[in-house]
């Protein structure tokens, strides 16, 4: 099959990660743009998705070689509770990023070597997520979004009811917490914050928020204290970024048929015009971060995620996520210019930039997870609109 430049672009997104990886299947890039923690085991996971579409697409078993080599290290070092707390720095120890790469690899190839491994990371990354009765244990709820998504994502695999009832959760969660007036998903769920933290917010509240801002620490240890703390970093629940729109992306899960989910499908077309109304970028099809408001109402105080002017890549990459998942053709015209964007924003090496100013100048560190959003955005784009086939590309054989 002859590749269109969405599918070459993903074989290139391929052939960087390929790059940087070494004999172990180890793979040394900075995670994300918040914390850059190198070599996590997020993006090792991430990236064995990349390589495994590299693989689907050629045929070429180089892609699928590295994959595995990638799928053995990680396997060694799954903890007892199903993560990898030892080689991530950020919530879940990495379950919901890892279990999303053996997935792909399990789903495409029909290769089962590694199911208890995505088993175990699908339980870890639920019961982390959500309580069985229903109570939120993230605070970050914009994450939430791709872990309802993978949960339904395992279930497709494993076959296995807890994994079904815990997508629904995670959503319930999710989509309870949509403002319908303003059109947006709060950025933070509704989650229990001890009771010493709650009575020293006033006086710590600022100093830490200030901290966060000005001195832009990065590492695992600050991914950690992070998420240990967020009650005391974020600012109110807050209606601003377009990164919002992984919150979306359980509507993938309804293209073949097997769920429905109507009132999460009403709040993505509602999401949807939020951000082309507040997020619009300085180029076509893309988005910025985050809606133009006053540092002291921003719910965090990172530059990057509060940036209003440049064009990025990951909130554009959940965009078109959200245009997929809606099924309806009026969106195809905007879902291509964003996928057209997507494909601008590839350097020669084959990872993709971060951002892009206004005058078209790109810039940022290649991070490897923001690359996997890149790449799964133009694989499910081109799967489900431009070849319009959706087995096994987007999810396995029922």
């Amino acid at each position: 099959m002859d590749l269109n430049v969405y599918e070459r672009a993903i074989v290139n997104n391929a052939d960087w990660f390929i790059a940087m990886e070494d004999e172990r299947g180890f793979i040394a890039v900075p995670s994300d743009e918040y914390y850059g923690v190198p070599g996590d085991a997020s993006l090792i996971g991430h990236s064995m998705s990349v390589r495994t579409f590299a693989w689907y697409l050629t045929g070429d078993e180089r892609y699928l070689e590295s994959a595995r080599r990638s799928a053995r290290w990680l396997a060694e070092r799954q903890d007892e509770r199903g993560g990898w707390r030892h080689d991530a720095g950020f919530a879940l120890d990495a379950a919901q990023c890892v279990m999303e790469g053996f997935a792909s690899l399990e789903r495409l190839t029909g290769d089962r070597g590694f199911h208890e491994v995505l088993v175990k990371a699908t339980d870890r990354m639920i019961s982390g997520t959500v309580r069985d009765d229903g109570q939120l244990l993230i605070g970050n709820l914009t994450e939430c979004g791709e872990y309802a998504h993978f949960a339904f994502l395992a279930w497709r695999l494993t076959g296995l009811e807890r994994h079904l009832a815990g997508g629904h959760r995670i959503l319930e969660a999710i989509t309870s917490q949509f403002d319908e007036e303003a059109g947006y998903w709060n950025t933070v769920g509704a989650i229990d914050v001890p009771k010493w933290m709650e009575l020293s917010r006033f006086c710590l509240s600022p100093i830490v928020r200030a901290s966060v801002s000005r001195m832009q620490l990065k590492g695992k240890t600050v991914a950690k204290i992070s998420e240990l703390i967020m009650p005391l970093v974020i600012n109110g629940r807050g209606p601003q970024y377009a990164l919002g729109m992984m919150d979306a992306e359980s509507l993938l899960d309804t293209l073949d048929g097997r769920l429905e989910l109507p009132r999460l499908r009403q709040q993505v077309e509602r999401g949807l015009r939020f951000v082309e109304t507040y997020c619009a970028g300085p180029l076509a099809g893309s988005f910025c971060e985050s809606r133009d408001v006053p540092a002291s109402i921003a719910v965090y105080p990172l530059p990057a995620i509060n940036d209003a002017t440049n064009a990025s890549l990951w909130p554009t990459a959940a965009t078109l996520l959200g245009y997929v998942g809606m099924q309806d053709p009026s969106y195809h015209e905007r879902a291509k210019a964003v996928a057209d964007w997507l494909v601008s924003m590839q350097d020669d090496d084959g990872s993709f930039y971060t951002h892009q100013a206004p005058d078209g100048r790109r810039f940022g560190e290649k991070y490897g997870n923001i690359n996997f959003y890149g790449s799964v955005a133009l694989w499910t784009y081109n799967a489900a609109v431009v070849r319009q086939t959706l087995h096994p590309t987007l999810f396995p054989a029922p």
